[in-house]
């Protein structure tokens, strides 16, 4: 099987599984990747829209190659349109700049969660996020 095609799967529901494209029950193209607040698997957000006076700073939960899902106290309007800096916590990779729509949310007190779509991202930040991905997958 060529590099890339089979990974394991990052939900605890379905730990140590293979998602294999176009195979899976995972109903997203690409696998996500589960993060955490420590040292290893961190992505600090500093989201900017329009709407909001101030950039907001939040902790993605997890991230695709399409997307990611973070949550704040903060309300987004579904297919708001928002600019989105990652830094990578412990890891070197470089801050990626990229514009992104909010997809869904799930209004909850006193958090709410979001999931964004990548709308436009360099080719080099392309590249860099899929091999941090796939570094953090396969270990």
């Amino acid at each position: 099987m060529e590099k890339g095609i089979a990974k394991k799967l990052t939900t605890a529901k379905e730990e140590g599984e293979l998602w294999i494209s176009g195979k899976s029950t995972e109903k997203r193209e690409l696998p996500r990747l589960d993060l955490s607040k420590d040292y290893n698997r961190t992505i600090i957000l500093r989201i900017e829209s329009a709407d909001k006076s101030k950039s907001i700073k939040s902790f993605a939960n997890n991230i695709g190659l399409e997307g990611l899902c973070f949550e704040t106290r903060h309300e987004f309007d579904e297919k708001e349109k928002i600019n989105v800096r990652l830094f990578f916590f412990g890891d070197n990779v470089p801050m990626m700049r990229m514009q992104a729509k909010v997809i869904w949310s799930k209004i909850d007190t006193p958090v709410n969660r979001y999931g964004i779509s990548f709308t436009s991202q360099e080719e080099k930040d392309k590249t860099n996020l899929s091999r941090y991905i796939e570094s953090k997958i396969l270990k």
